[in-house]
């Protein structure tokens, strides 16, 4: 192949990809997530200072892709100008691709030797349970106020909410949202500005991050800034290919690798809806990790009985948290360990998560 006739192929892969994940999957297809074997090498990046591991990560991680990928978008290519295939959207963080395609075409997908996977696009997942907004006992009770006068209060850290949105009007978040180009993502492609349609993402942000404007402070890191991205669609629903591209984005959410926006922590109050361990997600967080970004989740609803932890939340890469009543009991919906991941212990650690101001 000359390298005019290897460019025309190279352009005309890359015009299929990126469509958003909300649209429909026509009649006879069907979406699915396709992970290949290799994986990009992100060891050396652990070594250096955390700016410069977060560029190097999101650098190295779309590299990986471009190069690997490039006889899967070439049939991806073919099959699209068969009528076959309707969408292609590429999940670097994962060296990975969502596929809009007839049966046949999946079939032909996973039987490749350089697959490693090939996984429904519909996921079971659920946030974590709202609180019945009683006091903010949560703060005192973690002694955010003892740390406060030590000189820590969130000041220059940023946080990813990962959730169903976040209503950056409310009195106590309009100041601690960073704003900006990069400082939201929808990949339902629904919303262009900050929207949460239930409330549940402001929450969080509020636990994570929330002023005083109420009269008292309710967020535990009260200086922080965050950044939020969609998990959830406007009806409640999410889909593997919507969280991959949550967490690329979270991983370089200007895109632009040159510049060290990412957040320093990932937040996720959600959950699949049942015990067990479900790696979908499993590569992004070890990127995120690579990066020196920390992914904190929900321990889950599942509980009281034991071997009730949740992805991602058992991931050996998370910080998973249970959940404690205003008397420092554990809640009885709090999921219990071990992790079905690991067999480690399981949650990290618990908090306040009940009774805590909404």
């Amino acid at each position: 192949m000359t390298s005019t006739r290897a460019l025309a192929v190279s352009m005309a892969v890359l015009a299929i990809l990126g469509a958003a994940p909300a649209a429909a999957a026509p009649p006879g297809q069907a979406t699915v997530i396709v992970k290949l074997r290799d994986r990009a090498d992100l060891t050396p990046f652990r070594r250096l200072p955390r700016g410069e591991r977060g560029r190097g990560v999101a650098d190295a991680l779309r590299r990986h892709a471009e190069q690997r990928q490039g006889a899967l978008r070439a049939l991806l290519l073919l099959r699209r100008l068969e009528g076959r295939v309707s969408r292609v959207t590429p999940l670097w963080i994962a060296n990975g691709l969502a596929v809009t395609a007839t049966p046949e075409v999946i079939q032909e997908l996973a039987s490749r030797a350089d697959v490693l996977s090939v996984t429904p696009d519909d996921v079971p997942i659920v946030p974590a349970a709202l609180p019945d907004g009683s006091p903010t006992w949560n703060v005192a009770a973690v002694a955010a106020p003892e740390v406060w006068a030590l000189g820590a209060t969130g000041q220059g850290a940023v946080v990813a909410i990962l959730d169903t949105g976040v209503d950056v009007s409310h009195p106590d978040l309009a100041a601690r949202w960073r704003g900006g180009s990069s400082g939201w993502f929808d990949p339902y492609g629904q919303h262009a500005s900050p929207y949460d349609p239930s409330g549940h993402g402001t929450w969080t942000a509020g636990v994570l991050v929330g002023g005083d404007a109420s009269g008292a402070t309710l967020g535990v890191a009260p200086e922080a800034q965050f950044i939020a991205a969609r998990v959830f669609d406007d009806a409640g629903r999410a889909t593997a290919t919507a969280i991959h591209l949550a967490f690329q984005w979270a991983l370089d959410p200007d895109g632009d690798p040159a510049t060290d926006d990412a957040p320093q922590v990932v937040n996720g109050s959600w959950s699949y809806g049942a015990p067990g361990c479900n790696l979908e997600f499993q590569r992004d967080l070890q990127a995120l990790v690579a990066a020196g970004i920390v992914p904190v989740f929900a321990a889950g609803n599942s509980g009281p009985a034991a071997g009730t932890s949740v992805s991602p939340a058992n991931y050996p890469e998370a910080i998973s948290v249970g959940a404690v009543t205003t008397t420092s009991a554990i809640y009885a919906s709090s999921g219990r360990g071990p992790s079905a991941c690991t067999g480690a212990t399981y949650p990290t650690v618990v908090a306040p998560g009940a009774g805590v101001a909404t």
